[in-house]
Protein backbone atom coordinates (compact mmCIF):
# COMPACT_ATOMS: atom_id res chain seq x y z
CA UNK A 1 0.00 0.00 0.00
CA UNK A 2 1.58 3.62 -0.92
CA UNK A 3 2.06 6.08 1.60
CA UNK A 4 0.37 9.01 1.68
CA UNK A 5 3.20 11.91 2.43
CA UNK A 6 2.56 15.37 3.59
CA UNK A 7 4.76 18.17 2.21
CA UNK A 8 8.04 18.60 0.57
CA UNK A 9 9.40 19.54 4.39
CA UNK A 10 8.36 15.88 5.84
CA UNK A 11 10.20 13.43 7.89
CA UNK A 12 9.14 10.77 5.21
CA UNK A 13 10.46 12.56 2.04
CA UNK A 14 13.90 13.42 4.52
CA UNK A 15 14.98 10.00 5.11
CA UNK A 16 15.13 8.57 1.39
CA UNK A 17 17.82 11.17 0.87
CA UNK A 18 21.22 9.88 1.46
CA UNK A 19 22.71 12.62 3.45
CA UNK A 20 21.14 11.60 6.12
CA UNK A 21 23.97 8.55 6.74
CA UNK A 22 26.11 10.30 8.69
CA UNK A 23 23.13 10.61 11.73
CA UNK A 24 23.46 8.47 14.32
CA UNK A 25 19.49 7.90 15.05
CA UNK A 26 18.17 7.68 11.13
CA UNK A 27 14.47 8.29 11.10
CA UNK A 28 12.29 4.97 11.96
CA UNK A 29 9.61 4.07 9.43
CA UNK A 30 6.16 5.06 10.07
CA UNK A 31 3.28 3.38 9.73
CA UNK A 32 0.56 4.52 6.90
CA UNK A 33 -2.12 4.32 10.04
CA UNK A 34 0.27 6.62 12.41
CA UNK A 35 0.85 9.50 9.79
CA UNK A 36 -1.71 12.30 10.23
CA UNK A 37 -3.46 13.59 7.02
CA UNK A 38 -2.74 17.36 6.98
CA UNK A 39 -5.74 19.48 5.46
CA UNK A 40 -3.71 21.19 3.13
CA UNK A 41 -3.24 21.34 -1.15
CA UNK A 42 -0.44 19.11 -2.60
CA UNK A 43 1.02 19.78 -6.23
CA UNK A 44 0.96 17.38 -8.15
CA UNK A 45 4.84 17.00 -8.61
CA UNK A 46 5.42 16.73 -5.28
CA UNK A 47 2.57 14.22 -5.08
CA UNK A 48 4.50 11.70 -7.56
CA UNK A 49 7.86 12.09 -6.30
CA UNK A 50 5.80 11.24 -2.92
CA UNK A 51 4.39 8.13 -4.64
CA UNK A 52 7.31 7.00 -6.39
CA UNK A 53 9.12 6.87 -3.31
CA UNK A 54 6.59 4.47 -1.47
CA UNK A 55 6.56 2.70 -3.98
CA UNK A 56 10.59 1.78 -4.10
CA UNK A 57 9.89 1.27 -0.23
CA UNK A 58 7.22 -1.53 -0.55
CA UNK A 59 9.33 -3.05 -3.33
CA UNK A 60 11.91 -3.38 -0.51
CA UNK A 61 9.24 -5.09 1.84
CA UNK A 62 8.06 -7.40 -0.16
CA UNK A 63 11.34 -8.65 -1.03
CA UNK A 64 12.72 -9.00 2.19
CA UNK A 65 9.21 -10.65 3.56
CA UNK A 66 10.02 -13.71 0.09
CA UNK A 67 13.40 -14.24 1.33
CA UNK A 68 11.96 -15.21 4.92
CA UNK A 69 9.69 -17.31 3.40
CA UNK A 70 11.92 -19.59 1.26
CA UNK A 71 11.18 -22.90 1.94
CA UNK A 72 13.63 -24.71 3.55
CA UNK A 73 15.13 -26.92 0.84
CA UNK A 74 16.20 -24.08 -1.09
CA UNK A 75 19.95 -22.82 -0.13
CA UNK A 76 19.00 -19.24 -0.60
CA UNK A 77 17.48 -19.45 2.38
CA UNK A 78 20.68 -19.79 4.39
CA UNK A 79 22.02 -16.71 2.58
CA UNK A 80 22.57 -13.44 4.31
CA UNK A 81 22.12 -11.25 1.80
CA UNK A 82 20.73 -11.02 -1.58
CA UNK A 83 21.09 -8.64 -4.89
CA UNK A 84 18.32 -6.04 -3.75
CA UNK A 85 20.49 -4.63 -1.02
CA UNK A 86 22.34 -3.35 -4.02
CA UNK A 87 19.53 -1.03 -5.00
CA UNK A 88 18.54 -0.12 -1.20
CA UNK A 89 19.46 3.33 -0.48
CA UNK A 90 22.60 3.65 2.11
CA UNK A 91 20.43 5.07 4.97
CA UNK A 92 17.87 2.90 4.32
CA UNK A 93 20.09 -0.05 4.52
CA UNK A 94 21.59 1.14 8.11
CA UNK A 95 18.38 1.88 9.42
CA UNK A 96 17.16 -1.98 9.04
CA UNK A 97 20.39 -3.41 9.96
CA UNK A 98 19.95 -1.65 13.36
CA UNK A 99 16.09 -2.31 13.78
CA UNK A 100 15.77 -5.33 16.30
CA UNK A 101 13.91 -8.04 15.15
CA UNK A 102 10.52 -9.50 17.00
CA UNK A 103 11.35 -12.65 19.11
CA UNK A 104 8.43 -14.62 16.77
CA UNK A 105 10.26 -13.53 13.72
CA UNK A 106 14.00 -14.45 15.01
CA UNK A 107 12.40 -17.86 15.89
CA UNK A 108 10.75 -18.26 12.45
CA UNK A 109 14.46 -17.30 11.09
CA UNK A 110 16.55 -19.89 13.44
CA UNK A 111 13.95 -22.79 12.56
CA UNK A 112 14.32 -22.32 8.98
CA UNK A 113 17.98 -22.73 8.77
CA UNK A 114 18.21 -25.40 11.17
CA UNK A 115 15.54 -27.09 9.19
CA UNK A 116 17.88 -28.40 6.60
CA UNK A 117 20.41 -30.07 9.17
CA UNK A 118 17.38 -32.11 10.87
CA UNK A 119 15.89 -33.26 8.01
CA UNK A 120 19.10 -34.15 6.57
CA UNK A 121 19.56 -38.49 5.80
CA UNK A 122 22.33 -39.97 8.13
CA UNK A 123 25.48 -40.59 6.75
CA UNK A 124 25.93 -44.64 5.71
CA UNK A 125 28.79 -46.04 7.91
CA UNK A 126 30.02 -49.30 6.04
CA UNK A 127 30.62 -51.99 8.62
CA UNK A 128 30.45 -55.73 8.84
CA UNK A 129 28.29 -57.67 11.62
CA UNK A 130 28.84 -60.76 13.79
CA UNK A 131 26.58 -64.11 13.66
CA UNK A 132 25.04 -62.14 17.14
CA UNK A 133 24.30 -58.93 15.84
CA UNK A 134 28.19 -57.23 16.74
CA UNK A 135 29.09 -54.73 14.36
CA UNK A 136 32.59 -53.47 13.08
CA UNK A 137 33.47 -51.11 11.20
CA UNK A 138 35.51 -51.54 8.13
CA UNK A 139 37.60 -48.68 8.60
CA UNK A 140 39.14 -46.81 11.95
CA UNK A 141 35.82 -44.32 12.88
CA UNK A 142 38.53 -41.50 13.99
CA UNK A 143 41.90 -40.04 13.50
CA UNK A 144 45.00 -41.76 14.60
CA UNK A 145 45.49 -41.04 18.24
CA UNK A 146 48.81 -39.68 18.74
CA UNK A 147 49.29 -39.26 22.27
CA UNK A 148 49.58 -42.35 24.08
CA UNK A 149 46.37 -43.61 25.13
CA UNK A 150 46.00 -43.59 29.23
CA UNK A 151 45.29 -47.50 29.27
CA UNK A 152 49.14 -47.92 27.75
CA UNK A 153 50.52 -45.51 30.55
CA UNK A 154 53.16 -47.73 32.44
CA UNK A 155 52.53 -46.70 36.36
CA UNK A 156 54.73 -49.12 38.00
CA UNK A 157 58.39 -48.96 36.51
CA UNK A 158 59.78 -52.33 35.49
CA UNK A 159 62.46 -53.98 37.71
CA UNK A 160 63.84 -55.02 40.96
CA UNK A 161 62.51 -53.35 43.78
CA UNK A 162 63.33 -53.48 47.00
CA UNK A 163 66.21 -52.69 49.23
CA UNK A 164 66.48 -56.12 50.16
CA UNK A 165 66.84 -57.25 46.08
CA UNK A 166 68.79 -54.40 44.95
CA UNK A 167 71.38 -55.12 47.75
CA UNK A 168 72.01 -58.56 46.33
CA UNK A 169 75.58 -58.97 44.90
CA UNK A 170 75.76 -62.86 44.37
CA UNK A 171 73.48 -65.51 42.33
CA UNK A 172 72.99 -67.30 46.15
CA UNK A 173 71.62 -64.36 47.57
CA UNK A 174 69.14 -63.95 44.83
CA UNK A 175 68.49 -67.67 45.25
CA UNK A 176 67.67 -66.92 48.41
CA UNK A 177 65.21 -64.18 48.16
CA UNK A 178 63.26 -66.82 46.21
CA UNK A 179 63.62 -69.98 48.38
CA UNK A 180 63.97 -68.36 51.88
CA UNK A 181 65.85 -70.07 54.83
CA UNK A 182 62.51 -70.22 56.55
CA UNK A 183 60.69 -71.67 54.06
CA UNK A 184 63.78 -74.21 54.12
CA UNK A 185 63.42 -74.91 57.44
CA UNK A 186 59.67 -76.10 57.59
CA UNK A 187 60.83 -78.39 54.97
CA UNK A 188 63.63 -79.68 57.40
CA UNK A 189 61.18 -79.87 60.43
CA UNK A 190 58.41 -81.62 58.57
CA UNK A 191 60.60 -84.15 56.34
CA UNK A 192 62.22 -84.97 59.74
CA UNK A 193 58.78 -85.68 61.05
CA UNK A 194 58.02 -87.83 58.25
CA UNK A 195 61.80 -89.44 59.10
CA UNK A 196 60.74 -90.48 62.74
CA UNK A 197 57.38 -91.68 61.79
CA UNK A 198 58.35 -94.23 59.36
CA UNK A 199 61.96 -95.13 61.14
CA UNK A 200 60.85 -98.49 62.67
CA UNK A 201 60.54 -99.78 58.93
CA UNK A 202 64.16 -99.75 58.05
CA UNK A 203 66.28 -102.46 59.38
CA UNK A 204 69.12 -100.17 60.41
CA UNK A 205 69.03 -96.82 62.23
CA UNK A 206 71.88 -95.28 59.88
CA UNK A 207 69.44 -95.78 56.47
CA UNK A 208 66.93 -93.77 58.22
CA UNK A 209 68.73 -90.45 59.26
CA UNK A 210 67.49 -87.08 59.92
CA UNK A 211 68.33 -84.55 57.47
CA UNK A 212 69.37 -80.66 57.69
CA UNK A 213 69.14 -77.50 56.07
CA UNK A 214 72.49 -78.30 54.47
CA UNK A 215 71.30 -81.05 52.75
CA UNK A 216 68.05 -80.22 51.41
CA UNK A 217 70.11 -77.27 49.64
CA UNK A 218 72.58 -80.03 48.32
CA UNK A 219 69.55 -82.02 47.00
CA UNK A 220 67.44 -79.03 45.19
CA UNK A 221 71.18 -78.15 43.97
CA UNK A 222 71.73 -81.36 42.23
CA UNK A 223 68.17 -80.93 40.86
CA UNK A 224 68.74 -77.80 39.33
CA UNK A 225 71.78 -79.14 37.75
CA UNK A 226 69.94 -81.78 36.49
CA UNK A 227 67.79 -79.87 34.54
CA UNK A 228 71.02 -77.71 33.42
CA UNK A 229 72.68 -80.23 31.87
CA UNK A 230 69.19 -81.68 30.16
CA UNK A 231 69.50 -84.82 32.23
CA UNK A 232 65.83 -85.08 33.06
CA UNK A 233 65.19 -87.66 30.57
CA UNK A 234 68.41 -89.68 31.89
CA UNK A 235 67.97 -92.90 34.49
CA UNK A 236 69.25 -91.85 37.69
CA UNK A 237 71.79 -94.69 37.72
CA UNK A 238 73.42 -92.96 34.62
CA UNK A 239 74.01 -89.93 36.75
CA UNK A 240 75.83 -91.61 39.25
CA UNK A 241 78.00 -93.59 36.90
CA UNK A 242 81.80 -93.81 37.50
CA UNK A 243 82.65 -94.46 33.86
CA UNK A 244 83.38 -91.00 33.06
CA UNK A 245 80.17 -90.04 31.72
CA UNK A 246 78.44 -88.64 34.47
CA UNK A 247 79.21 -85.26 35.77
CA UNK A 248 81.45 -85.83 39.31
CA UNK A 249 78.96 -83.40 41.20
CA UNK A 250 76.78 -86.10 41.83
CA UNK A 251 78.94 -88.64 43.54
CA UNK A 252 80.71 -85.87 45.07
CA UNK A 253 77.50 -84.61 46.81
CA UNK A 254 75.46 -87.69 48.17
CA UNK A 255 75.16 -91.50 47.64
CA UNK A 256 72.82 -92.20 45.18
CA UNK A 257 70.46 -94.61 47.44
CA UNK A 258 70.61 -91.37 49.91
CA UNK A 259 69.38 -89.30 47.11
CA UNK A 260 66.61 -92.03 46.47
CA UNK A 261 66.05 -91.91 50.73
CA UNK A 262 65.49 -87.83 50.64
CA UNK A 263 62.66 -87.81 47.39
CA UNK A 264 60.55 -90.07 48.57
CA UNK A 265 60.31 -88.64 52.43
CA UNK A 266 60.39 -85.07 51.26
CA UNK A 267 57.69 -83.19 52.65
CA UNK A 268 56.14 -79.48 52.70
CA UNK A 269 53.73 -79.61 55.27
CA UNK A 270 52.36 -81.05 58.63
CA UNK A 271 51.77 -84.64 58.42
CA UNK A 272 49.11 -84.69 61.51
CA UNK A 273 46.32 -82.01 60.20
CA UNK A 274 46.90 -83.41 56.23
CA UNK A 275 43.25 -84.82 56.51
CA UNK A 276 41.48 -81.74 57.83
CA UNK A 277 42.93 -79.59 55.16
CA UNK A 278 42.66 -81.85 52.39
CA UNK A 279 39.19 -82.02 53.01
CA UNK A 280 38.69 -78.87 51.24
CA UNK A 281 41.99 -78.60 49.42
CA UNK A 282 43.29 -81.05 47.07
CA UNK A 283 46.43 -79.03 47.30
CA UNK A 284 46.64 -79.31 50.71
CA UNK A 285 50.09 -80.92 50.50
CA UNK A 286 52.31 -78.15 49.22
CA UNK A 287 49.61 -75.37 49.71
CA UNK A 288 51.87 -73.48 51.65
CA UNK A 289 55.06 -73.40 50.53
CA UNK A 290 53.55 -73.06 47.21
CA UNK A 291 52.60 -69.64 48.10
CA UNK A 292 54.98 -68.53 49.56
CA UNK A 293 57.14 -68.68 46.87
CA UNK A 294 54.74 -67.07 44.42
CA UNK A 295 54.44 -64.40 46.95
CA UNK A 296 58.05 -63.58 46.86
CA UNK A 297 58.41 -63.95 42.95
CA UNK A 298 55.77 -60.89 43.07
CA UNK A 299 57.56 -58.59 46.17
CA UNK A 300 60.92 -58.63 44.55
CA UNK A 301 60.63 -57.78 41.23
CA UNK A 302 57.90 -55.67 38.38
CA UNK A 303 57.59 -57.13 35.00
CA UNK A 304 57.73 -55.14 31.97
CA UNK A 305 54.28 -53.69 30.00
CA UNK A 306 54.10 -56.39 28.02
CA UNK A 307 52.92 -60.03 29.72
CA UNK A 308 51.86 -63.25 28.48
CA UNK A 309 49.52 -65.66 30.41
CA UNK A 310 49.66 -69.54 29.43
CA UNK A 311 49.48 -73.29 31.00
CA UNK A 312 52.30 -75.36 30.87
CA UNK A 313 52.33 -79.07 31.68
CA UNK A 314 55.18 -80.32 34.27
CA UNK A 315 55.46 -84.03 33.77
CA UNK A 316 54.74 -86.14 36.36
CA UNK A 317 53.07 -90.25 36.10
CA UNK A 318 52.83 -90.18 39.92
CA UNK A 319 49.95 -90.51 42.34
CA UNK A 320 48.08 -87.15 42.48
CA UNK A 321 44.37 -86.51 42.46
CA UNK A 322 45.00 -83.46 39.79
CA UNK A 323 47.05 -85.07 37.49
CA UNK A 324 45.94 -84.68 33.47
CA UNK A 325 46.24 -85.70 30.28
CA UNK A 326 47.07 -83.27 27.50
CA UNK A 327 47.45 -85.18 24.18
CA UNK A 328 48.78 -81.51 22.61
CA UNK A 329 52.07 -81.82 24.95
CA UNK A 330 54.89 -83.45 24.68
CA UNK A 331 54.69 -85.24 27.95
CA UNK A 332 50.85 -86.20 27.75
CA UNK A 333 50.47 -86.72 31.49
CA UNK A 334 51.35 -84.35 34.10
CA UNK A 335 50.14 -81.46 36.58
CA UNK A 336 49.23 -77.92 34.60
CA UNK A 337 50.17 -74.80 35.67
CA UNK A 338 48.61 -71.37 34.75
CA UNK A 339 51.36 -68.65 34.21
CA UNK A 340 51.97 -64.80 34.27
CA UNK A 341 55.21 -63.84 32.83
CA UNK A 342 57.18 -61.33 31.27
CA UNK A 343 57.11 -61.39 27.98
CA UNK A 344 60.67 -59.73 27.43
CA UNK A 345 63.06 -61.26 30.57
CA UNK A 346 60.66 -64.51 30.83
CA UNK A 347 60.80 -63.63 34.39
CA UNK A 348 57.74 -65.90 36.25
CA UNK A 349 55.46 -63.20 38.52
CA UNK A 350 51.81 -65.71 39.26
CA UNK A 351 51.72 -69.07 39.12
CA UNK A 352 48.61 -70.88 39.60
CA UNK A 353 48.12 -74.88 39.82
CA UNK A 354 45.25 -76.31 38.17
CA UNK A 355 43.97 -78.53 40.88
CA UNK A 356 40.51 -80.17 39.44
CA UNK A 357 37.57 -79.74 41.38
CA UNK A 358 37.90 -78.62 44.90
CA UNK A 359 36.14 -79.65 47.62
CA UNK A 360 33.77 -76.91 48.89
CA UNK A 361 35.73 -74.45 50.68
CA UNK A 362 37.93 -71.04 49.93
CA UNK A 363 40.11 -73.00 47.38
CA UNK A 364 36.18 -73.79 45.43
CA UNK A 365 37.35 -70.98 42.59
CA UNK A 366 36.13 -70.35 39.32
CA UNK A 367 38.18 -72.27 36.52
CA UNK A 368 36.52 -70.10 33.78
CA UNK A 369 39.38 -68.43 31.64
CA UNK A 370 37.50 -65.50 32.31
CA UNK A 371 38.12 -65.57 36.22
CA UNK A 372 41.56 -67.40 35.60
CA UNK A 373 42.97 -64.09 33.81
CA UNK A 374 41.75 -61.93 36.38
CA UNK A 375 43.18 -63.99 39.40
CA UNK A 376 46.64 -64.18 37.52
CA UNK A 377 46.68 -60.60 36.70
CA UNK A 378 45.35 -59.44 39.94
CA UNK A 379 48.90 -57.49 40.43
CA UNK A 380 48.79 -56.03 37.72
CA UNK A 381 45.46 -54.70 36.76
CA UNK A 382 45.52 -50.74 36.39
CA UNK A 383 48.99 -50.38 36.31
CA UNK A 384 48.75 -49.67 31.90
CA UNK A 385 50.05 -53.55 31.01
CA UNK A 386 49.21 -55.36 28.14
CA UNK A 387 48.32 -59.10 28.07
CA UNK A 388 48.98 -61.51 25.62
CA UNK A 389 46.97 -64.73 25.60
CA UNK A 390 45.77 -67.94 23.76
CA UNK A 391 42.83 -68.99 22.57
CA UNK A 392 41.95 -70.80 25.13
CA UNK A 393 41.89 -67.43 27.37
CA UNK A 394 40.99 -64.83 24.54
CA UNK A 395 37.31 -63.72 24.03
CA UNK A 396 35.52 -59.97 23.99
CA UNK A 397 33.40 -59.88 26.74
CA UNK A 398 37.03 -60.17 28.85
CA UNK A 399 38.78 -57.60 26.89
CA UNK A 400 36.18 -55.41 27.38
CA UNK A 401 35.77 -55.85 30.94
CA UNK A 402 39.94 -55.69 31.64
CA UNK A 403 39.95 -52.25 29.15
CA UNK A 404 36.54 -50.58 31.11
CA UNK A 405 37.29 -51.49 34.68
CA UNK A 406 40.83 -52.28 34.93
CA UNK A 407 43.04 -50.37 32.58
CA UNK A 408 44.83 -53.34 30.44
CA UNK A 409 45.11 -54.33 27.38
CA UNK A 410 44.86 -57.78 25.66
CA UNK A 411 46.71 -59.05 22.41
CA UNK A 412 45.04 -62.67 21.96
CA UNK A 413 44.22 -65.34 19.60
CA UNK A 414 40.30 -66.19 19.02
CA UNK A 415 38.51 -69.23 18.47
CA UNK A 416 36.22 -69.67 15.25
CA UNK A 417 33.22 -70.12 17.08
CA UNK A 418 33.23 -67.03 19.15
CA UNK A 419 29.80 -65.76 18.01
CA UNK A 420 31.06 -62.03 17.52
CA UNK A 421 33.03 -62.77 14.38
CA UNK A 422 31.60 -61.77 10.86
CA UNK A 423 31.24 -64.60 8.37
CA UNK A 424 33.11 -62.80 6.25
CA UNK A 425 36.36 -63.48 8.79
CA UNK A 426 36.14 -66.84 8.03
CA UNK A 427 36.31 -67.10 4.18
CA UNK A 428 39.06 -67.68 2.59
CA UNK A 429 37.81 -68.38 -1.08
CA UNK A 430 38.11 -64.97 -2.05
CA UNK A 431 40.72 -63.82 -1.00
CA UNK A 432 44.68 -63.30 -1.92
CA UNK A 433 47.41 -64.75 0.05
CA UNK A 434 48.80 -63.63 2.21
CA UNK A 435 45.89 -60.85 3.19
CA UNK A 436 44.45 -59.29 6.46
CA UNK A 437 40.86 -57.62 7.02
CA UNK A 438 40.28 -55.49 9.78
CA UNK A 439 37.20 -54.80 11.82
CA UNK A 440 37.14 -51.97 13.97
CA UNK A 441 35.14 -51.93 17.44
CA UNK A 442 34.96 -49.81 20.17
CA UNK A 443 38.40 -49.31 21.25
CA UNK A 444 39.54 -53.05 20.01
CA UNK A 445 40.33 -54.26 16.69
CA UNK A 446 39.67 -57.77 15.07
CA UNK A 447 42.18 -59.26 12.18
CA UNK A 448 41.71 -62.09 10.05
CA UNK A 449 44.62 -62.92 8.64
CA UNK A 450 45.53 -65.83 5.98
CA UNK A 451 48.92 -66.44 6.27
CA UNK A 452 50.31 -68.05 2.82
CA UNK A 453 49.12 -69.90 -0.22
CA UNK A 454 49.95 -73.10 1.28
CA UNK A 455 48.22 -73.13 4.64
CA UNK A 456 44.11 -72.50 3.77
CA UNK A 457 43.59 -71.70 7.97
CA UNK A 458 42.82 -68.24 9.28
CA UNK A 459 44.36 -66.58 12.03
CA UNK A 460 41.75 -64.91 13.63
CA UNK A 461 43.43 -62.17 16.65
CA UNK A 462 41.70 -59.43 18.86
CA UNK A 463 43.79 -56.44 20.10
CA UNK A 464 42.30 -53.91 22.49
CA UNK A 465 46.46 -52.64 22.33
CA UNK A 466 45.47 -51.27 18.71
CA UNK A 467 43.46 -48.35 17.02
CA UNK A 468 44.49 -48.36 12.92
CA UNK A 469 45.19 -51.34 10.72
CA UNK A 470 49.11 -50.82 9.86
CA UNK A 471 50.83 -53.18 8.30
CA UNK A 472 54.33 -53.96 8.93
CA UNK A 473 56.50 -53.49 5.63
CA UNK A 474 59.19 -55.14 6.20
CA UNK A 475 57.70 -58.25 7.65
CA UNK A 476 54.14 -57.80 5.34
CA UNK A 477 51.84 -58.75 8.85
CA UNK A 478 49.94 -56.42 10.59
CA UNK A 479 51.37 -54.86 13.58
CA UNK A 480 48.94 -57.11 16.11
CA UNK A 481 50.97 -60.14 14.72
CA UNK A 482 54.38 -59.54 15.82
CA UNK A 483 52.98 -59.00 19.68
CA UNK A 484 51.93 -62.06 19.31
CA UNK A 485 54.69 -63.46 17.94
Amino acid sequence: MPIMGAGPNTDTEQSANDDDFDKEEPTPIVRPSEIPIPRQRISTSERSRSRSSAAVICHQRRSRRRKRTKQPGDKSSILTSSDDDDDEPLARRVCRRKTVPSPQASTSAQSQVIAPTSQRRPTRVPIYQGKDGTKWLIHPSSRPNIRTRQENIVINKPGVKGEEALNCKSPLECYHLFITESMLGDIVLFTNMYIRAHKQNFSRERDAKETNIIEVKALIGLLLMAGLKKMNHLNIQEMWGNDGTAPDIFRATMSIKRFYFLLRNLRFDYMNTRTERASHDNMAAMRNIFDAFVTNCQKHYQIGEYCTIDEMLESFRGRCKFRVYMANKLAKYGIKIYALVDAKSYYTSNLEVYAGKQPPGQFNVDNSANALVKRLSQNILNTGRNITMDNFFTSIPLADQLLTNHRTTIVGKLRKNKKEIPPNFLNTKDRSKPSSMFGFGDKKVLLSYVPNKKQKKIVLLLSTLHEDDKIDENTGPAHIISICT
